[in-house]
């Protein structure tokens, strides 16, 4: 198995920290199973069996939530060619400084074309302009109901941003109040320890 060097620049992503913990905690252990050419083959039960067959909780369905959170924010791109899943770290090398071409081998895997499972990626959307259509249903006699609205915009590169740093800073948030929680109830337990209420 290979061996990859992890920049500390990992540390100043938003892409990574963008991603929730389960998804971080599989961007990490995907990396040292990518090829030399930054590629692996990534059918959900591959991931599952090769990369975390001893960790209970990511499951395929979650591993399936997963490798979409991780091509949506970061540099590796989950995507399907001739109807099987692969992963292609985009800029594998760049962050692989000891990586010798001359030693690589062949690149038999497909590389990322731009579409990915699930929908297209923010650079290929076109503006589209669609008219806001209502329509009322009654359905068994009740009361008239509107469907809503198919014509949300698609967000934008820097709303897409936007969103990632504002779930960084929610989780952030979300961590400090655990550990806070975390730190009053010891203080709590110790309290009642010293003054022999247990």
């Amino acid at each position: 198995m290979a061996s990859r060097l992890i920049s500390d620049s990992v540390s100043r992503s938003d892409g990574l920290a963008a991603l929730s913990p389960k998804a971080l905690a599989l961007f990490f252990l995907l990396l040292p199973n990518l090829n030399a050419h930054g590629k692996m083959s990534a059918e959900v039960a591959t991931i599952k069996g090769l990369v975390a067959p001893k960790i209970k909780w990511l499951t395929p369905a979650v591993i399936r939530r997963c490798l979409e959170e991780i091509s949506q924010f970061t540099n590796i791109r989950w995507f399907e060619a001739g109807g099987l899943h692969y992963l292609h770290a985009l800029n594998f090398a760049q962050h692989q400084p000891g990586l010798r071409r001359d030693r690589m081998g062949n690149d038999a895997l497909p590389s990322y074309s731009g579409t990915t499972p699930g929908g297209l990626p923010e650079y290929s959307v076109p503006e589209v302009e669609v008219k806001e259509k209502r329509r009322e249903f009654e359905v068994n006699g009740s009361k008239p109901f509107s469907l809503p609205s198919l014509s949300k915009p698609l967000p934008s590169q820097e709303q897409t941003a936007q969103e990632a740093e504002d779930r960084r800073r929610l989780l952030q948030q979300q961590g400090r109040e655990l550990v806070a929680k975390d730190t009053r109830a010891k203080a709590e337990t110790q309290a009642l320890t010293d003054g022999g209420g247990i």
